[in-house]
């Protein structure tokens, strides 16, 4: 696997647009997991995220879910680790659960 994005939001970075079809009121996780690439598959999404075109992609898949668990390989030597908004906040293994509606926000009439 190249790389697995938990989404709520539908962009990341500098504008990539990974996970298009996310809502952030759905209860929902988004999960962009990007599978078993070669160099040229790499630069194939790199250079489409930012339209969300990698959803087109054979090796790219996208699931739904309220919780999300991700462990290394079997019998990986080096530690995986997980990034968070730009900085490494852990490692593998891992769970990721969401809390529908855990945040109140207050916003204008108009916004």
């Amino acid at each position: 696997i190249y790389i697995v994005s938990i989404c709520n939001g539908q962009f990341y970075g500098s504008g990539m647009h990974v996970s298009p079809n996310s809502l952030i009121n759905d209860g929902k996780f988004d999960v962009c997991v990007m599978g078993d690439c070669s160099s040229w598959n790499i630069v194939t999404i790199n250079n489409t995220i930012f339209t969300g075109g990698h959803l087109d992609l054979d090796y790219v898949e996208m699931k739904k879910c309220v919780t999300y668990e991700a462990k290394p390989q079997d019998n990986e030597s080096l530690p995986v680790y997980i990034e968070a908004d730009g900085e490494i906040s852990g490692k593998l293994p891992a769970k990721w659960s969401i809390v529908p509606n855990g945040i109140k926000l207050i916003v204008p009439k108009d916004f």
